[in-house]
């Protein structure tokens, strides 16, 4: 029994101590966590219209992938119509009387050089034949106008991609002149994440930190853990004042996740505002050191008030 319980001692007592070993000479990684979002590096295309009106249709939704030139919202034409519909009745009818003015004056010039026609009158009719031959013209135009107008009311994808940010859904709403409606994020572009940072722990973050990223919005077993690499930190922190769970605001770090890590969520649509887990690389300090610290920081605290 005595045997036993000595070699039980010398047991625990080795696991004792090579417990305490590692927790004072094996380094591990120390980290920042933060709360991110996904966004999308590229040529992200603002979907705007030049004089606005009031929306018909919306054909699309958040996160629908579209082709360069698909319709995304119809707004209501009813005014371009009828005003090309007046158009080219006024074009038909200057049309009409420059036919008749033709003919009229083919029919009169023999008789002015022959002295049967006043030619002060025959004048007169060759100024109304070009005015309205320059009707007709002006009015061509208008209703090339007009019809660019009419192709305006159905705003298009400026590229192909995917819908994000789409700010108007409901028919009848109107669209103010140069307002943005939505964007176009163009496939295939770089994948970031904007990871909130809180200011006690900003200025352990360093352009160029390796960082883990997780996506916890995604329906798998076992989340995988993409790297990426911290590109910037902002130079002051950002407040929010309707944020009352964090009235200390934050630091903005951007953390680049290049395409080959993606391979690693094959599979799975990431996509701009999902949200992200990233543990941001600060350095190496062993565990003993973890559990010194508040007691080595309260210990100067104290220093320094005596």
């Amino acid at each position: 029994m005595d045997i036993l319980v000595r070699r039980g001692f010398w047991i625990i007592l080795m696991i004792l101590v090579g417990a305490a070993l590692w927790a004072a000479f094996i380094p591990l990684d120390a980290a920042v966590p933060s709360n991110g979002t996904v966004i999308v590096d590229g040529r992200r295309k603002v979907v705007q219209h030049p004089r606005g009106g009031v929306i018909q249709e919306v054909l699309i939704r958040e996160g629908e992938p579209v082709v360069e030139g698909d319709i995304l919202i119809r707004l209501d034409s009813s005014a371009e119509l009828a005003n090309r519909s007046q158009a080219q009745s006024q074009l038909a009818a200057a049309r009409f009387q420059s036919e008749a003015l033709g003919e009229q004056l083919d029919s009169l010039r023999d008789l002015t050089d022959d002295g049967f026609y006043p030619r002060n009158q025959l004048i007169e009719l060759e100024r109304k034949y070009k005015e309205s031959v320059v009707q007709q013209r002006a009015l061509q135009y208008q209703i090339l106008a007009l019809n660019k107008d009419l192709e305006r009311t159905a705003i298009r994808a400026p590229i192909s991609g995917r819908v994000m940010g789409v700010g108007v859904n409901t028919p009848g709403a109107v669209v103010i002149a140069g307002a943005k409606l939505m964007e176009v994020v163009p496939n295939g572009d770089q994948i970031s994440i904007e990871a909130q940072v809180r200011p006690y722990l900003a200025d352990k973050v360093m352009p160029g930190a390796s960082a883990q990223v997780r996506f916890s919005a995604l329906q798998a077993v076992r989340t995988p853990v993409i790297q990426g690499t911290v590109e910037w930190i902002s130079a002051d922190r950002f407040l929010n004042p309707d944020d009352k769970s964090n009235p200390e605001g934050y630091f903005l770090a951007k953390v680049v996740v290049p395409p080959s890590e993606l391979k690693k969520v094959d599979g799975f649509r990431v996509m701009p505002g999902m949200p992200a887990e990233v543990m941001i690389k600060t350095g190496e300090r062993t565990f003993m050191q973890y559990l010194m610290k508040p007691f080595i920081d309260r210990i100067a605290v104290s220093v320094r008030e005596r």
